[in-house]
């Protein structure tokens, strides 16, 4: 599975480990092929002795756009199959496929999760083939994640995509943001000012939150879609990392979906 995500271009990689309701029990940023090679099989045993889910999330290179098609059944697994380089069954009968797209950007990724019909909130992230999947309704005996499909060097570009009739438009920006922001790229906020005006906690520090929720308010204002904005937030914000860390990987969807919100 590291190998799939090596052959198309990807050269670090975010490990987390978390516990059987979501708390983070670990977190190892920005390991590279030596490091991943050195360790899983160390990790993945004692993921099932601890009860935990091992948890990847690959980092974008340059040139290379990584759309996570989750939640697919057999029929829209089979539709996505011959462009994806990797598929991952998480649990029995329910599948994850992974399309690499040259020189893709967020709204191919936006676009391809709509046409296909997965689920838009999929984070970029990916539990180990091998280990455990660690939710309270599979206990005491957990699902083995399984590759499904492996396509090494599978790269397709966005027209291709839309040959294969894979590619759906959503909803229009306007629905997303006023009409006067929709054709504005102003070039993105900027975070520390932002953090440096948020309000103050008790104990006199920035609330790193409410600086979130703003930072994505004006992000979408300034015209980028909230898959944009959803990415930048974890590249930005030091919060938004670590509650990945911990477990809470829909922190930035939903700092995302409130700011959505105040915009309308």
């Amino acid at each position: 599975m590291t190998e799939a995500f090596l052959s198309v271009g990807t050269k670090r990689f975010d490990l987390s480990q978390t516990g059987i309701d979501g708390v983070g029990h670990g977190y190892r940023p920005n390991l590279n092929e030596g490091a991943m090679r050195l360790m899983l099989p160390y990790w993945i045993p004692q993921c099932w002795m601890l009860g935990q889910n091992l948890i990847l999330r690959p980092r974008r290179e340059a040139g290379r756009a990584f759309a996570q098609l989750d939640d697919l059944g057999g029929e829209r697994l089979g539709a996505v199959r011959p462009v994806a380089f990797l598929c991952v069954e998480t649990s029995p009968g329910n599948f994850q496929a992974w399309v690499a797209i040259k020189a893709g950007s967020a709204g191919d990724i936006k676009r391809l999760k709509h046409g296909v019909g997965s689920d838009a909130r999929a984070n970029g992230s990916v539990r180990i083939a091998g280990s455990p999947n660690c939710k309270r309704r599979y206990a005491p005996d957990f699902p083995v994640v399984r590759t499904a499909g492996l396509q090494p060097g599978c790269v397709v570009t966005p027209q291709h995509l839309e040959e294969l009739g894979l590619m759906r438009d959503p909803a229009p920006a306007a629905a997303v943001c006023p009409r006067a922001f929709a054709q504005t790229r102003r070039g993105w906020p900027d975070y520390s000012r932002v953090l440096r005006g948020a309000p103050r906690k008790h104990d006199g520090t920035a609330d790193r939150s409410k600086a979130d929720y703003m930072w994505s308010k004006w992000a979408l204002e300034r015209g980028y879609i909230e898959a944009e904005v959803e990415a930048k937030l974890f590249e930005v914000s030091e919060k938004a990392r670590a509650e990945f860390a911990r477990g809470n990987g829909r922190y930035a969807f939903y700092k995302v979906a409130s700011a959505r919100g105040a915009v309308r």
